[in-house]
């Protein structure tokens, strides 16, 4: 296939999650209950061929979470599991990052 139709595939797909969660319990419980949450969390970085993904991604999580205490409640239970990227501008000056497995 033609990379260059997937590029916002992953923004569009979170965009309309977080539209369907907007004020609709139903749909924030599904996404929940699908396990979606961990992966719209995940879209929340930066990501070339997925413009804008990340402010869409932080729009779902607000949308999701919106009196919803279980949403809340499991974002809140979330450990980090790694390092996603470091920035170019900080590897090229030696600066790395690294997960503490203790603290999180």
């Amino acid at each position: 296939g033609d990379l260059r139709s997937t590029i916002g595939l992953k923004r569009d797909l979170v965009r309309v999650l977080g539209n369907m969660c907007y004020e609709d319990r139903a749909s924030q419980d599904e996404v929940r209950e699908h396990g979606a949450i961990p992966l719209i969390l995940a879209c929340t970085n930066v990501d070339e061929s997925n413009p804008f993904a990340k402010e869409w991604s932080i729009l779902a999580v607000r949308n999701m979470c919106e009196g919803n205490l279980e949403n809340q409640a499991l974002i809140a239970k979330l450990q980090p599991q790694n390092v996603q990227s470091v920035p170019p501008e900080l590897s090229q000056k030696g600066v790395g990052v690294e997960l503490n497995k203790e603290t999180g």
